[in-house]
This record gives structure tokens, sequence and C-alpha cells, in this order.
């Protein structure tokens, strides 16, 4: 049989953006041995993970990548929001705009069950964060009404807020409702933050952003706080913020969902 040769694929990646690589884990203060010791316990426990990345001081502490799997190998991102969720509400945290034992029930007043307003009060947001709210709506609930807050609020316990882990998405999906109250940006505030993250300032930004309105028919609400939006400026909202830097190629899971 024929030897064949494999040569690993190197992408190419723009100097400005690509991470900086410290010389060792300790340059910046992470043990190598802990690092090691970490990946060893992984593989003796069966973890299936494909790859391991530990940033710190704004440089690559450590970085690996389990075969099959290499840097340069697409995936498949399940459930990424919540992890961008979680970020949020650190930054929200930091900002002072809530902590981790901010409930619902201060937020969203309105929602309270009389019969359930005591229990309901316990549910915080390290209950959120950590799926264990205590709440299970129901999967045969009709998601596509905008009533997700209220259905939440209404669903049966299957556990006391704390006490017990259960996966369930309106979890962060009432972390993004929090947030959006909390910090009251309107839509067009939203797009001319995404704008500047993109790289788009003054002038330039305000042309992309008055682009975006125009093409997802949301002129007519871009003064609106994005929590009083129905479902489906909402999801027109997320539109626009995704077209917003004018991609290549734009990637929609389920985009008339609701509409």
């Amino acid at each position: 049989m024929a030897e064949i040769t494999m040569k690993r694929f190197e992408p190419e990646v723009h100097d400005t953006i690509r991470l900086p690589r410290a010389a060792c884990p300790e340059e910046v203060g992470v043990p190598g041995d802990a690092v090691r010791a970490f990946v060893e316990s992984l593989e003796e426990n069966n973890f299936r993970y494909h790859s391991l990345f530990i940033l710190r001081a704004g440089k690559v502490a450590a970085e690996c990548h389990r075969y099959p799997f290499s840097p340069d190998m697409p995936h498949i991102m399940y459930s990424i929001s919540k992890s961008v969720t979680a970020c949020a509400v650190g930054l929200a945290i930091e900002e002072g705009y809530l902590t981790l034992d901010t409930s619902i029930a201060e937020v969203f007043p309105e929602y309270v069950p009389e019969n359930d307003a005591e229990a309901f009060g316990e549910i915080k947001v390290r209950n959120l964060l950590n799926m264990t709210s205590g709440k299970f709506p129901s999967y045969m609930a009709n998601k596509t009404k905008g009533e997700w807050i209220r259905q939440f609020a209404n669903s049966k316990w299957y556990a006391k807020p704390g006490e017990k882990f259960k996966y369930i998405n309106e979890n962060p999906y009432m972390l993004c409702a929090m947030l959006c109250r909390l910090t009251g940006m309107t839509v067009t505030e939203f797009l001319t933050f995404i704008a500047r993250i993109r790289g788009f300032g003054g002038r330039k930004a305000r042309e992309r952003v008055e682009a975006a309105l125009e093409k997802a028919r949301l002129t007519n609400v871009a003064r609106q706080t994005i929590d009083t939006l129905s479902k489906g400026y909402r999801q027109r909202t997320c539109f626009a913020q995704a077209i917003l830097h004018d991609p290549q190629v734009l990637i929609m899971d389920e985009p008339t969902d609701g509409l």
C-alpha cells in the first residue's frame, strides 16, 4: 500500500486579529503542570472534547486540539448563545446593572404569578445561569406568540430554585430579557453598538445603521427599546445586526420563526 503524506493546512490569518501566544503558560501566570493535569484528567475520564484554549492577559497561555480536530476545522456551534449571554451578564454585573442575586420578580414585577409570588421571587440570576431555576416550561407551548416571559412565569415547577439542574432554553432567554429591560437599549443604539464592534465609526457607522434599519424595515421602531418590541420586530433587529457589516455569506437558523 502506498504511503500517504498528510500535510496540515495552515489558514492565512490577518496579523491584526491573531492572538499573541505566550512562550509558555507560566509567562502569563498559568501553571503548566495544572494545564497538563487537566488535559490528562479529561482523557482519563473519557471526555469527548475537541479542543482546549486558555487565554490570559491578552495571550494564549495553552492550546491543544484532540485528534482528528484541528484549528482550521469548521465546527457546528451548539448552544453558543448561552455562552455569549453569560458573558453579557458578566459585563452587566460589572457595570452595575444587576447582581447574581437579582431576581426575575425585581425586573418583571408584572409577570409575578399572584398565587406563587414567594417561590417565583426566589429565582435569581445565578439560578438562570446555572440552569437551576426550578421552572419547566412545556415543550408543547406555542413559542411563536412572543409570550415566553409569561409562559416561563406560569410554568410548572420541577424543583425549588437552586436545588436541581435541568437544561431549559428559557433560562438564558430570561437573562436576555432582563438585560434588555435593565440596559434599555433602543434599536438604533443596539445597531450602533454592533457597528462599533465591527470597526465602523462616525459617519460610516451611521450610514451602516441607517441602511440596516431600512433593509430590515425597522425605521418605524428605531427609537423603541428592544424589550418593548414584538417577537417579529426583535427578529428583524437580529437580522439587521447580522447584515450591518455586509457579510459575503449569511447563514440563518429558522429566520421566519414567529413571523
